[in-house]
């Protein structure tokens, strides 16, 4: 992990960006960029389930059933199986297309709905990792 620099976001709180690798990172929660399908996928996700074992799938399916869907904007969260995080949130981000369809509103909605907070089983006093990759983005498939 490369150290990073921490940013003062409120009184008491502080938010540390760092680059490495998300799967290695120990806090409370990781951000995974989720397909609606909350399937496993390639990329971040990918390594995200690798790593931490079939224990995060298996609490998708529990959690949210095996036909589950999530819409665009929107965040679940799991167990992290053998990762050194305690949760993953899967949060479901906006294919970029130049900013002009509400991409920003439904990538803040996917920050937002993922906030550890808005899980009861979650502490007031948390670290929230979000990795560089996370933001959601990708180029739209014609």
């Amino acid at each position: 992990m490369t150290a990073g620099s921490w940013v003062e976001v409120a009184e008491g709180r502080v938010l540390e960006v760092a680059q490495g690798d998300i799967t290695r990172i120990a806090a409370d929660a990781i951000v995974n960029a989720a397909n609606s399908a909350l399937a496993v996928g390639g990329g971040v996700d990918g390594a995200i389930h690798r790593t931490g074992g079939p224990e995060i799938l298996r609490d998708l399916e529990q959690r949210y059933g095996s036909d589950r869907y999530l819409p665009t904007g929107q965040a679940v969260a799991t167990v992290a199986g053998i990762l050194p995080a305690r949760w993953v949130i899967h949060a479901v981000g906006p294919v970029w297309d130049g900013g002009e369809w509400g991409e920003a509103a439904l990538l803040d909605s996917a920050y937002r709905s993922g906030r550890p907070r808005s899980y009861s089983w979650y502490y007031d006093d948390y670290e929230y990792t979000f990795a560089d990759r996370e933001a959601g983005f990708g180029r739209r498939r014609n």
